[in-house]
């Protein structure tokens, strides 16, 4: 008898033991609910407001939770695919990929309804901010395809190109978005603050940045897709490596490296091309290589 209730006792709390297990991501499981890879949820984000439903696209490695509600609980939590559908389990799948969160649940809410359970009620929300790269083209530091998150707005992917080029048209930018062209003012943002400028940037969007109309000539002179790096070295303060961008000139690569040191002199600036020793003006354009 004695032997039967030990067992029986050792059983119940191996159960137990396992529930809280599967029950410690902060989700609200009731005894007989069905629990679908529940997780530890330990990513971080900042946002500059709360994000709206109503607002917010959807699109591939978004992380949502879905809960439905019926004869039985059912708590998922899933991640949109590279493709941009949901699959969810013992159901189907379901392309989210492009519509907001608010339109994405009442969409899962027929799907299930029309293929599984009639009278379910779905519950959704989103779980993180995914991540995607862009392409920014022309007058930034730092041209070419940047890695963003989808609350990103156009300041931010100017600053992650490396800055504006200092012959930029600041009040002229470019975001192509679905084959259309809007033109925005980062410049008129700066100095009001208008967020119609400085817009939420979109999986897709090709970011274009113009140079100043007297300066597109001479820009087109030097610029090069050769992954070439200008060193600079000697009595300056931080001597070394700088990416090339077009349009910069001595003086100003010198600047980048911190200026001249106590005991440097910019009456001896040489610059090695080609290996060949050049003696320039510190208002000359340095070229690539």
């Amino acid at each position: 008898m004695y032997r039967k209730l030990a067992i029986l006792i050792s059983i119940i709390s191996i159960i137990n033991f396992g529930y809280n297990q599967n029950n410690n991501s902060g989700i609200h499981v009731d005894p007989g609910d069905e629990i679908i890879r529940v997780v530890n949820l330990s990513e971080k984000f900042t946002v500059e407001t709360q994000i709206d439903p109503d607002q917010y696209v959807l699109g591939p490695s978004d992380k949502i939770g879905l809960n439905i509600i019926g004869s039985e609980n059912k708590t998922f939590i899933l991640t949109v695919t590279p493709t941009g559908e949901l699959l969810i389990p013992q159901i189907g799948t379901i392309h989210v990929s492009g519509t907001t969160v608010t339109q994405t649940r009442l969409d899962i809410d027929d799907f299930v309804k029309n293929n599984a359970f009639t009278n379910a009620r779905v519950e959704l929300v989103l779980l993180n901010i995914r991540t995607f790269k862009i392409q920014t083209i022309g007058a930034v530091n730092n041209p070419g395809f940047i890695t963003v998150t989808s609350i990103d707005r156009l300041d931010n992917i100017i600053a992650k190109a490396g800055g504006f080029h200092k012959f930029a048209n600041e009040d002229s930018v470019i975001m192509r978005r679905n084959g259309n062209d809007e033109i925005l003012s980062v410049q008129l943002f700066n100095k009001t603050g208008v967020l119609i400028e400085n817009p939420v940037i979109r999986e897709g969007d090709i970011i274009i940045i113009p140079y100043e109309n007297q300066y597109i000539h001479m820009i087109d002179q030097y610029i090069t897709a050769k992954q070439t790096s200008v060193i600079v070295t000697g009595f300056v303060m931080k001597p070394g490596s700088h990416n090339y961008s077009p349009g910069y000139t001595v003086m100003e690569y010198i600047g980048f490296a911190g200026g001249v040191s106590d005991i440097g002199s910019l009456k001896k600036v040489e610059i090695y091309r080609n290996a060949k020793v050049i003696l320039p003006d510190i208002t000359d354009i340095i070229m690539p290589g």
